[in-house]
């Protein structure tokens, strides 16, 4: 009864998204592991067992801004790697836009080397490809888009970090963002200056609004800033 219930629940919840998005078709196919006999079976509660699952399954898939592209010059998205390199260089040299985003993780960078044929391991051999020359290769890709500067260089730290904080970063927000409803303020300032000419007076003006509530606070507390700054710089 549970497993038609989670079905029922997931087949509504598909065709809420259907409606909702009419150009994306979405194929779900429900795979009750267990029932089938899929899984290996440990001491546990599932007619006497337990069952062990994937801690994640994703779908990777491209990002894009349809405004961006169409300002480079661009009706579709890039299909193949050579071209998602071009597209991401002419939006970063026609739109002043990051390009492209890329997650260097090695769990993301799965993509790039399926892609090629390669992977980490080869699981019927029970061998660690990583070093492969296929795996390599896949590698490879990352390392060009990077360093010719279609996708913007990641920051020395994880990614996750860098996926949570990327919105208040002006290179890779300026791919996200077209509209002044989601503008951070680091973007917003961005805006006042274009590849021909700048508009002074609305920066620095803003850049002074912007100032006032930090400014504020630091006023506030500046005595117990202060205080908590000198507190073990003397000895009774």
């Amino acid at each position: 009864m549970r497993r038609l219930l989670t079905s029922a629940a997931v087949a509504a919840a598909l065709a809420d998204f259907a409606a909702e998005h009419p150009n994306i078709r979405v194929d779900h196919v429900n795979v009750p592991f267990a029932w089938l006999g899929c899984l290996a079976p440990f001491d546990g509660t599932y007619n006497g067992r337990s069952y062990g699952v994937p801690q994640v399954t994703d779908a990777f898939g491209l990002l894009y801004n349809k405004e961006l592209l169409k300002k480079a010059g661009y009706a579709e998205p890039p299909a193949t790697m050579a071209d998602l390199k071009k597209a991401a260089l002419d939006v970063r040299s026609k739109t002043g836009a990051g390009g492209l985003a890329l997650n260097v993780d090695a769990y993301f960078l799965l993509p790039f080397i399926c892609g090629e044929g390669g992977d980490f391991v080869d699981v019927r051999n029970k061998k660690i490809t990583i070093s492969s020359p296929r795996t390599v290769a896949g590698v490879k890709i990352v390392e060009d888009l990077i360093t010719s500067g279609a996708a913007v260089k990641p920051a020395p730290r994880d990614s996750y970090t860098n996926a949570e904080t990327a919105w208040a970063e002006v290179a890779y927000a300026t791919a996200f963002m077209t509209g002044d409803d989601t503008y951070t303020l680091a973007v917003g300032l961005s805006r006042f200056v274009g590849r021909h000419r700048a508009e002074w007076g609305l920066l620095t003006a803003s850049s002074v609004l912007i100032a006032i509530p930090a400014a504020a606070v630091f006023l506030l507390v500046q005595r117990h800033l202060v205080t908590g700054l000198t507190a073990g710089a003397t000895k009774a």
